[in-house]
């Protein structure tokens, strides 16, 4: 079984994703987003690989609307401010 976006690394999984070109600029410029799962166990892999991509592909969403090119957010920025609605 093969899990998208996944990368097994010296026994440990990472979640491993090519940022967009159009995005890579609220990412310091870098191609790719690497995070350690800290797991060796492909199924718990799987669970937070899902939880990942679906997270960025939220917030790439946001920052692809217009609402978003409009006000210049930055992925910093759009956090934030989800995380401040959440608490309200």
């Amino acid at each position: 079984m093969t899990v998208r976006y996944s990368l097994l690394k010296n026994g440990v999984y990472f979640y491993y994703r090519r940022i967009p070109e159009d995005l890579r600029g609220h990412y310091g410029g870098k191609r790719f987003r690497r995070v350690s799962l800290q797991t060796n166990q492909p199924h718990i892999a799987a669970k937070k690989i899902a939880a990942l991509a679906s997270a960025d592909d939220a917030l790439w969403a946001s920052l692809r609307s217009p609402e978003g090119q409009e006000l210049g957010l930055t992925s910093s920025q759009t956090r934030e401010g989800a995380e401040a609605l959440l608490k309200k």
